[in-house]
């Protein structure tokens, strides 16, 4: 109901949904969920039994989901004979490693190549939010998978999906927060930090190809979202908005006059990287004026954000009279997403850290 009710806009939409197969009874509905019963009641330990033919089909017309479903039943077992050769393959392709003590990591650390594989579109060069046909395209999800494509060497599909990121855009220019099935862009913040994020993903790119022609390429898109930005800034060098995160920032006490510190960092970080990709392309002009605006940041960043009392950054702060909000979220951290953020909380990492540790860490 609170969606319904806010201004965020949803893709509505109807989809046909089809699950079951052969091996199964007709489901029932217990309290809202599906449940499948199959018709072999017990398989022997190590026994050589075939999988359960169970599948699930997705389409915009009954018609459509019913021959989806029957195309993926039929061809199940071929399909399952390439996805075990591919998947074999790419497992012997990545970097493993070796934590005594902690095999869940070092599983994690196996599997984390595979599960982004599975959510691959490779017609466009994105990932879904989980492995199927259905679900939807996120740009933050993206952005933030894009950065850990070059730890296992696929900077084939980090070129794709940079490429999607540039020629994608919402209708201000701004990076969008996710898309809808036909790509059309949706659930846009405006220019801020989402933008920042993008940026990281083309200086990732270029790092691992050194290439000045994936700059060039991006660069107007990227001097687009900062000339909107600098322009938007103040004498303190901050820029006045509502956030890129949470769904509902009002509800933390942000208003459209806030000073948010998870955004400010991410343009503090969007000005030096503007100010390298400036300097590499021969932009002085406009690389002199990201360093001018990155000092200024820097300079009122702490005294802005910091709270002496608790140790950390304070969600955000009203530019008209200067009081912080008392909320204190992990994900004001955002933008040591990129290394370059820790400059604009030096001396203070420690502070920080114990903050999170204290308030943070749970057990498991």
């Amino acid at each position: 109901p609170e969606y319904r009710r806010s201004n965020v806009l949803l893709y509505d939409a109807e989809i046909f949904s089809m699950a079951g197969g052969t091996d199964f009874q007709k489901p029932t509905v217990i309290d809202g969920w599906l449940e499948f019963e199959s018709h072999f009641r017990a398989i022997k330990p190590n026994s050589k039994s075939r999988p359960l033919a169970f599948g699930m089909a997705f389409g915009g017309t009954e018609r459509e989901v019913l021959k989806n479903h029957r195309i993926a039943l039929k061809q199940r077992p071929r399909l399952e004979r390439l996805q075990q050769k591919h998947y074999r393959k790419l497992e012997k392709s990545v970097p493993k490693l070796t934590l005594n003590g902690y095999p869940e990591i070092e599983e994690l650390f196996r599997v984390t190549p595979q599960v982004v594989e599975s959510a691959k579109i490779d017609e466009v060069g994105m990932t879904r939010a989980c492995a199927s046909s259905y679900y939807e395209v996120w740009g933050w999800d993206n952005l933030v998978t894009g950065m850990e494509l070059s730890k296992w060497g696929d900077i084939e599909y980090l070129k794709k999906m940079v490429e999607f990121f540039r020629t994608h855009r919402s209708l201000d220019g701004s990076t969008p927060g996710r898309w809808t099935r036909h790509w059309e862009p949706m659930d846009s913040r405006g220019i801020g930090g989402t933008d920042f994020l993008y940026i990281s993903l083309v200086m990732e790119l270029y790092n691992h190809t050194m290439d000045k022609s994936v700059l060039a390429k991006c660069y107007p898109t990227i001097k687009f979202v900062f000339d909107a930005l600098a322009g938007r800034s103040d004498e303190e060098g901050f820029f006045k908005t509502i956030g890129m995160y949470p769904d509902f920032p009002r509800r933390l006490g942000r208003n459209n006059n806030s000073y948010v510190a998870q955004d400010e960092g991410a343009w503090y970080c969007m000005c030096r990287q503007v100010e390298m990709i400036g300097y590499l392309l021969g932009d002085t002009r406009t690389s002199l004026r990201a360093q001018h605006l990155a000092s200024r940041i820097k300079a009122n960043y702490l005294r802005t954000f910091f709270d002496h009392k608790t140790g950390f950054l304070s969600d955000s702060t009203d530019s008209r009279t200067g009081k912080r909000l008392g909320a204190y979220t992990l994900f004001t951290l955002l933008f040591l997403h990129s290394s370059i953020g820790f400059s604009v909380i030096e001396d203070h990492e420690e502070a920080l850290g114990k903050f999170v540790r204290k308030n943070f860490f749970q057990e498991h």
